[in-house]
């Protein structure tokens, strides 16, 4: 069976966020304070789903690495946050940002992530028609010969839609460039909203660009 859906998008660093925030923070209200990433708070998501272009079986699923691919436990579940062990906090991850959080609500206000300067991120394109395996993992999207790229360019911005209602839909917004494997060169546009942790199924949330 074919998956027809946002299946990538749904799995955003939002999403680990509330555990690890409490841990930081110390009860009742707090003021707004901004925890930087790596410096305050380790990055526990191995990947960023970047959505598809379309439904069509030649459309493209995105998927961005925040910890290199091959040291990325192959059969790992990637729509699941990773506990702390190898890489996560033994190996750098390849972006950095920061979280906002404040107010009565645990979740972030805001998460803002970027590629660390001088550092290529992997970002891979599976075609939807090759999307009939679950869980999502790094050894599934090998056997389907996914298009291999490295952005020198990653920026991604996540906040609720409406700030007043921090635990409803959240907006992320990605903007990635690079060069592809075959020497070509990529431009990446993905936004996208979720309600809950879930992404709006059947809605095509990524713009792919491919260069000379």
């Amino acid at each position: 069976m074919k998956m027809r859906a946002s299946f990538t998008a749904g799995r955003r660093l939002s999403f680990f966020a509330l555990p690890l925030v409490l841990a930081l923070l110390t009860g009742g209200a707090w003021g707004a304070q901004r925890i930087l990433i790596p410096q305050d708070m380790p990055l526990p998501l191995y990947v960023s789903g970047l959505g598809h272009t379309g439904l069509a079986d030649d459309d493209l699923v995105g998927t961005a690495f925040f910890y290199p691919p091959e040291l990325i436990p192959g059969d790992y579940d990637l729509s699941n946050m990773p506990v702390y062990n190898y890489p996560v906090g033994a190996v750098p991850s390849l972006v950095q940002g920061f979280l906002i959080v404040g107010g009565q609500s645990p979740n972030p206000l805001q998460v803002v992530l970027q590629n660390v300067p001088g550092v290529l991120m992997p970002v891979w394109f599976t075609r939807v028609g090759d999307w009939d395996y679950y869980p999502w993992t790094v050894n599934g999207m090998l056997a389907e010969e996914p298009l291999m790229g490295w952005a020198d360019f990653y920026r991604e911005l996540q906040e609720p839609l409406d700030p007043s209602q921090p635990n409803g839909p959240w907006h992320h917004q990605t903007v990635a460039s690079g060069m592809m494997e075959d020497g070509r060169s990529f431009f990446v546009w993905s936004d996208c909203t979720q309600a809950q942790g879930k992404g709006y199924a059947n809605v095509p949330d990524l713009i792919v660009h491919f260069g000379p």
